[in-house]
């Protein structure tokens, strides 16, 4: 839950009949470093995150 409010939101998502799936809309997320963003929640717990970005949003529900 902490990710989700961090992060601004690019746009809202809705169910799509099945058949029906399509992309109406895109979004790049920058280059955050796992290390700052989990030291910012629970201070000193990543000490080295090897150059590690934060990962995506998505889903590969189909």
């Amino acid at each position: 839950m902490a990710l989700a409010a961090a992060l601004p939101a690019a746009g809202t998502a809705t169910a799509a009949p099945p058949g029906d799936a399509r992309v109406v809309r895109t979004a790049t997320l920058g280059r955050i470093p796992l290390g700052a963003f989990g030291n910012a929640f629970l201070p000193g717990s990543v000490a080295d995150d090897h150059g590690v970005d934060l990962g995506g949003i998505g889903s590969d529900r189909g």
